[in-house]
């Protein structure tokens, strides 16, 4: 990994932080100790699964750079999630557990958590069985997943309704994500800060110290409301 020039929407602003978004794969974790991980345990009959999942985030991909494309593309590829949860479930999940997240991000969740700091997930895909084989799904209020609200990143559907439904403007968020492309993209689309962490930014031993850099003010207000909307479920 190395460090990179903050962009403007990485660079802390003199308002403060009142609520951190994350997103979930290749920030919370490191794909390459990911990908190993797999390569280890596994045989050929679980690879022979494991591309059918590659080949539904492919499609998600096309999906994502038609900038949303066709409402009834999208339906035709829910089809194919129910099997894609059930590889997750038996291949992934049990390689997250032994990979486990960054140690710097759990101190840097641990650090917001004692600001008194809302926490919560967005991530493109349903993620709740990830956060729990990483032992993470304590810390997160709220878990937001882009395809079940029909808009993937880098639209900035999702952030508009996490604001939403913490009561918050996009000055108040940080968003934190492992692509500029994505992540970074939806945060500058919305108007709140993002903090580029994962394959190409900084050392994970320094996050919790760049998080440091920005002024939070944790607020007893800021809490989700309860007439929002359920929180997204895996379809």
């Amino acid at each position: 990994m190395r460090w990179s020039t903050p962009e403007p929407s990485e660079v802390a602003g003199e308002r403060p932080v009142r609520l951190v978004s994350w997103d979930v794969d290749g920030t919370l974790y490191s794909r390459s100790r990911f990908v190993l991980r797999l390569l280890l345990d596994f045989d050929e009959a679980a690879f022979s699964a494991l591309r059918k999942l590659f080949t539904f985030r492919a499609e998600l991909e096309t999906f994502r750079r038609a900038e949303g494309g066709a409402p009834e593309a999208m339906a035709a590829l829910r089809e194919s999630r129910h099997e894609c949860n059930e590889i997750e479930r038996r291949f992934i999940v049990p390689a997250l557990h032994r990979i486990g997240p960054h140690s710097s991000v759990v101190r840097a969740i641990q650090f917001l958590e004692g600001a008194g700091i809302p926490q919560v997930v967005f991530s493109d895909y349903a993620s709740e069985h990830k956060l729990r084989a990483l032992e993470l799904a304590r810390y997160f209020d709220t878990v937001y997943a882009a395809e079940a609200l029909g808009a993937l990143k880098p639209s900035p559907v999702g952030l508009e309704r996490i604001a939403h439904d913490y009561g918050v403007e996009p000055g108040d968020m940080l968003h934190i994500g492992d692509r500029r492309d994505t992540d970074g993209a939806a945060a500058d689309s919305f108007g709140c800060r993002f903090l580029l962490f994962g394959r190409t930014s900084y050392l994970p031993s320094r996050l919790e110290k760049r998080l440091r850099s920005y002024r939070f003010a944790p607020s007893a207000s800021t809490s989700r409301s309860p007439s929002s909307s359920d929180k997204e479920e895996e379809t």
